[in-house]
């Protein structure tokens, strides 16, 4: 028996963005209802090298003063480092898309399916740094490695990132003038 469903219509969703850092294009930013019945803003993140999406959902009409604050400080910041022309007056939700920014995904708190397992959290925005200004010439670093290396060589790692990305924000040497231990190098 044939079913005759129609999926000329239906995009399905991309792979939701792992922990690490990504150059994103914004697309369809609306307003939703939250379960809560409030009205929230729904901004898709798209990941400019095609390795998935994330969705960042601010609740700027929330009814407690405290989740809104928090709310309108995300919000606040993405205007500022994506280009939006005025950061203090946001007045159309149809702007933002086709902004550009960058984000910082992290790992979400791991939580237990119907069979009683601990599995570990999915990428979710950083909610206390999400966002960044891209750079003109930096190179987003992506995803994080899946295998977590030992302590001193995540701080080896970390710090080589750095200094690779001093280098191409100033266009010269990645010599910094600190009292960091260049750890072999």
């Amino acid at each position: 028996m044939g079913l005759g469903l129609d999926l000329s219509g239906v995009t399905p969703d991309g792979n939701r963005l792992r922990p690490g850092q990504y150059a994103c294009v914004i697309k369809n930013a609306r307003i939703e209802m939250s379960k809560a019945n409030d009205r929230m803003l729904s901004i898709e993140l798209h990941d400019k090298g095609g390795r998935g999406m994330i969705t960042d959902r601010l609740n700027i009409f929330h009814r407690n003063p405290k989740p809104r604050e928090i709310a309108l400080k995300q919000l606040k910041k993405l205007l500022q480092v994506s280009g939006y022309p005025n950061p203090d007056l946001f007045d159309e939700v149809s702007h933002l898309n086709g902004l550009s920014v960058g984000v910082n995904i992290v790992e979400g708190e791991p939580w237990t399916n119907a069979q009683g397992e601990v599995k570990r959290g999915g990428g979710e925005l950083d909610p206390w740094n999400g966002y960044f200004r891209l750079m003109p010439g930096v190179e987003v670093l992506g995803p994080k490695p899946e295998t977590a290396a030992p302590a001193d060589q995540r701080l080896k790692t970390a710090h080589s990132h750095t200094r690779q990305l001093y280098a191409q924000q100033t266009g010269g040497s990645d010599a910094f003038d600190d009292d960091i231990p260049d750890f072999g190098r």
